[in-house]
């Protein structure tokens, strides 16, 4: 009967082939189909193509049979039969005879000349900007990018080289940004005009810093010169107008990162010096009111800033920004209305530029974590103050100890409230940084030297003394 049904007619063959074909498939990735559920689910198809007024089983309803009885109702045998069957992996080509495309050609000769292929499969690549061929490759991927073809991004590498002469691409072809190059031919000719073009139309409608100031590294790092003046003409000018600190403190690493990578590409970058040289003192001016009177979630997003903004001056390495940091630094580490997170922040960095001494940390850690503090606002405070690494309560004994009689200190109430937020500041350390804090708790810190006493002055001392206790008897 099934023989004489499908030789009615071609109707039906179209669909048991399909069907077959999906069978087959799910069959050599070891699921049991038989030639049953290819029947069933061909008059599955039928039915539902009936229901639904149509001539012929289209594709939603062979997927709908499939996943019904070839698949048991379980979706994940689907998406085999989709990337397979319906989607497929096969690269189409144009054929030779048509005439190609101005961009297309150019950027194939620009392939060619970069010694790169067009593989499906990702791949690792390594620059040296330092040599010439390296540099050809880099700025044809950046350009790319800024056409929207992003046949190559940027990946950071786990071991390899590192600093402002070496980058590291993933790349990977996908079928897709043939057409998106033919698209991109409305911009210009060549790889190099239409990449100027859409990133000069991009920074028409672009208004923030931040967005203005990482378009300003992508087209420097693709050579595009001419873009570069207008480009910097609109940060300053956005600049100069911007009230919010935060959205300052946003420009100030990307700037940054551009001056490292200037001599890298032989690029003239006066004008963004001048820029970061606007830019880093207002920041510093205004950043400690920022960081007063905010909620925790606000805290935590100014201490990614912070940490940016510490890491750009180290990159910059300009005389005399480093001592107007610190100063910057103090100002929110010392202030009562600072958000706790962001003081325990401030002195953790100024105590690992030295402007703090073991002593002066102490004392400040003594305050923040006293018996006169609300619980939270001190583990908040200890959040920032360790945020990054514990090493120092592992080298600074002294610091550990005041951490220890802090949290001995706790009633049963205050120790159930505080524990999420210890638990938070310390899952941010490596496991072998918690074994050994966990060490210090079970066996406690060695003692410390004491330093001998000097001349004791008993007059003075019974002056003291009898000071103290006229005090207590006025009270």
């Amino acid at each position: 009967m099934w023989e004489s049904a499908t030789a009615a007619g071609d109707t039906q063959e179209p669909v048991v082939r399909w069907l077959t074909q999906a069978a087959r498939l799910l069959r050599d990735n070891d699921i049991a189909v038989s030639s049953a559920h290819v029947i069933e689910a061909t008059r599955l198809a039928g039915a539902l193509a009936a229901l639904r007024s149509t001539a012929l089983p289209g594709i939603e309803e062979l997927r709908e049979a499939a996943v019904t009885v070839l698949c048991n109702g379980a979706e994940a045998p689907l998406e085999l039969i989709d990337r397979q069957l319906v989607i497929g992996d096969v690269l189409g080509a144009v054929p030779a005879h048509l005439p190609v495309p101005p961009l297309k050609a150019d950027f194939e000769k620009a392939v060619k000349s970069c010694r790169l292929e067009k593989n499906t499969q990702e791949k690792i690549l390594e620059l040296d900007l330092r040599e010439a061929a390296h540099l050809r490759k880099s700025q044809l991927l950046h350009r790319l990018n800024l056409l929207g073809i992003a046949w190559g991004t940027t990946a950071d590498s786990g071991g390899g080289k590192q600093g402002g002469f070496h980058e590291h691409w993933k790349l990977k072809w996908l079928p897709d940004f043939e057409i998106r190059l033919i698209e991109a031919g409305t911009w210009g000719n060549t790889i190099e005009d239409a990449a100027g073009r859409r990133a000069h139309h991009n920074m028409r409608d672009m208004s923030g810093l931040p967005e203005l100031t990482q378009l300003l590294g992508v087209v420097l790092k693709s050579e595009l010169p001419l873009l570069v003046p207008p480009l910097l003409q609109k940060l300053q000018q956005i600049s100069a107008l911007a009230r919010d600190t935060l959205l300052l403190a946003d420009a100030v690493l990307p700037l940054a990162e551009v001056l490292r990578y200037g001599s890298a590409r032989r690029l003239n970058l006066d004008a963004v010096e001048q820029l970061l040289g606007q830019i880093i003192p207002r920041v510093m001016i205004q950043l400690p009111a920022a960081c007063t009177g905010i909620d925790g979630d606000a805290a935590a997003g100014i201490l990614k800033k912070i940490l940016a903004i510490n890491r750009a001056l180290g990159i910059l390495q300009w005389p005399g920004q480093d001592e107007s940091w610190q100063k910057t630094l103090s100002l929110i580490g010392t202030s009562a209305a600072t958000a706790p997170l962001l003081a325990g922040l401030a002195t953790r960095m100024l105590f690992d530029k030295s402007s703090l001494t073991p002593e002066q940390t102490g004392d400040a850690m003594r305050f923040r974590l006293s018996r006169a503090q609300p619980p939270g606002e001190s583990a908040q405070w200890l959040e920032g103050f360790l945020y990054g690494s514990g090493l120092l309560l592992l080298h600074h004994r002294e610091l550990w100890m005041i951490l220890d009689d802090w949290m001995s200190s706790f009633s049963e109430e205050a120790f159930v409230d505080t524990l999420p937020l210890l638990r938070r500041t310390f899952s941010q350390f490596s496991p072998p940084e918690r074994q050994k804090m966990l060490d210090l708790a079970k066996h406690g810190a060695p003692a410390v030297e004491t330093q001998p006493d000097g001349d004791w002055d008993a007059d003075r001392a019974a002056g003291v003394l009898e000071f103290v206790r006229t005090i207590f008897q006025s009270g």
